[in-house]
């Protein structure tokens, strides 16, 4: 559930591979799912997480996503860790 220190914990305000919530569904159930001391910045930031998720899903979807080995080379490269096993 979400929390006001973890808003992420969420169990709702996602969607299935087969048919995504339309925003306004999304704004209903972040309402519902909020507590009744929340702030406005409570929501700007679960809004703002909710944003950002569901563009990194259509990224990954549409292929433009970055594929984890790739990144884990980069961050290796960049500050010199070996990869620990």
């Amino acid at each position: 559930m979400a929390t006001k220190e973890h808003p992420e914990r969420s169990q709702g305000v996602c969607h299935t591979a087969d048919v995504a919530p339309s925003t306004k569904q999304i704004l209903k159930q972040l309402i519902d799912e909020l507590p009744e001391d929340v702030t406005i910045a409570d929501v700007q930031y679960r809004l703002y997480l909710i944003d950002a998720v569901n563009r990194g899903r259509e990224e990954i979807a549409s292929g433009q996503g970055i594929p984890h080995e790739q990144i884990a080379s980069e961050m290796r490269a960049k500050w010199g860790r070996a990869r620990e096993k």
